[in-house]
């Protein structure tokens, strides 16, 4: 074991500290354990791009998450409260109440989980290491808020023009030349979604989503690849999906 990785190790746990003494949970603040999903990824899949909800409601339901703007219009990336847009173009600016989102998903985060990787990681080494924690936690039935903070010594994300009407479905425009794809070495950052259980995928992205943003904030995106030398992962278990549609609410399970 190298110099480098034993001082990341160190970095690692010390970050696990920090995360639950950040991100603990308190019941005089927020009692709400919920993951809000504001629309169905669906309509997304069917070529419905238009903002339905302002982000200054989303705000209001998490502090953690991802989603996507009026028009399929980058990609939003939400951490420690604070939301970004990644643009398609590569530039990152932080979203304001008065947009409009067609899609995201966004809960308050309080991990239940959190540890210190100890060997780097590549995406899928990362998903079969949280599937297996997942597992002995409880199962892998319920939905899990995703957090990774460390440094990516490789990282793969991308990001979608946005659209102009008539729409079409979402297969098409990825196949296209309507997204962008950027890749950064040597990337201390974080990387924030969701793992959805199959029987989810009548409403969302089976299994794991994920988006990722900088620590200097400046890149980010839909996450496609990456290897992870050192830091946390950490989880937030929960068994409640609120499905907001139109400005209703109703309980998913």
């Amino acid at each position: 074991m190298n110099k480098n990785y034993i001082l990341g190790f160190v970095f690692a746990v010390a970050l696990i500290f920090f995360i639950f003494a950040a991100l603990s949970y308190d019941p005089s603040v927020n009692n709400d354990d919920s993951v809000y999903l504001f629309s169905p990824l669906d309509k997304l899949l069917k070529g419905d791009y238009n903002g339905t909800f302002a982000y200054s409601d989303v705000m209001l339901h998490g502090d953690t998450g991802l989603g996507t703007f009026d028009r399929l219009n980058g990609e939003m990336v939400a951490v420690d409260g604070e939301y970004y847009q990644v643009f398609c173009n590569g530039t990152v600016g932080e979203v304001s109440g008065s947009q409009t989102a067609s899609f995201a998903e966004v809960k308050e985060f309080s991990p239940d989980i959190a540890f210190a990787l100890e060997s780097p990681k590549n995406y899928s080494g990362m998903k079969e290491l949280l599937t297996d924690r997942f597992e002995s936690d409880s199962n892998r039935s319920v939905i899990y808020a995703v957090r990774l903070d460390g440094y990516f010594s490789e990282v793969k994300t991308r990001s979608v023009k946005g659209q102009d009407e008539p729409y079409r479905p979402l297969e098409e425009v990825l196949s296209t030349d309507n997204q962008a794809f950027f890749e950064r070495t040597g990337v201390k950052g974080t990387a924030v979604g969701y793992f959805h259980p199959s029987y989810m995928a009548d409403l969302t992205s089976e299994g794991f989503h994920l988006h990722f943003i900088s620590e200097d904030r400046k890149f980010g995106g839909h996450l496609v690849e990456f290897r992870m030398d050192y830091g946390v992962l950490s989880a937030d278990r929960s068994d409640k999906v609120v499905l907001r549609t139109a400005g209703v609410s109703s309980d998913y399970f």
